[in-house]
């Protein structure tokens, strides 16, 4: 939350976009998801251009998958990766889109196509590590029992 803040805190920041943003996050914590898109959506409309852009995009996506509807959601993580790839948000975005094919949508193919797209594209994300592990787990691999006392020994 302090990284948001401050990225979007600026000299030149209007604090209604943040104020109406942190009131969407509330509502969205209260279930209330229309009022909190009327007022994301308001965001857009009178502050265009502005930096909370794919944040909105994110936390609405989260919010369709909360209520169950995962294609609405994984359309909103596109736009992300579609919008904004190169913002802090975009290895976010990726991630769960791979969660939903694999475990709600039931896309083996798009799940693996996805994870190797992240390990590509974000090498640096915190997501790196299980999604490699999901990817070469749907791949198919051999998976390597790490608590074996043989492969801790050679792998310390």
């Amino acid at each position: 939350m302090s990284v948001l803040i401050t990225e979007n805190f600026g000299l030149d920041s209007n604090y209604q976009a943040m104020n109406w943003f942190a009131n969407g996050e509330l509502l969205i914590k209260q279930h209330k998801y229309k009022s909190a898109f009327n007022l994301f959506d308001s965001i857009s409309l009178v502050y265009p251009g502005n930096g909370l852009a794919d944040e909105i995009l994110l936390r609405k996506g989260n919010a369709m998958f909360e209520q169950g509807y995962f294609q609405k959601a994984l359309d909103l993580y596109i736009k992300i990766i579609d919008n904004y790839p190169q913002e802090i948000l975009g290895d976010n975005a990726m991630y769960k889109i791979a969660e939903l094919y694999q475990f709600n949508i039931i896309d083996k193919a798009k799940a693996i196509e996805t994870y190797k797209k992240l390990l590509v594209d974000y090498p640096g994300s915190l997501f790196s590590d299980e999604a490699r592990k999901r990817y070469r787990i749907l791949r198919g691999d051999e998976i390597i029992d790490d608590s074996n006392p043989e492969y801790r020994k050679w792998n310390n």
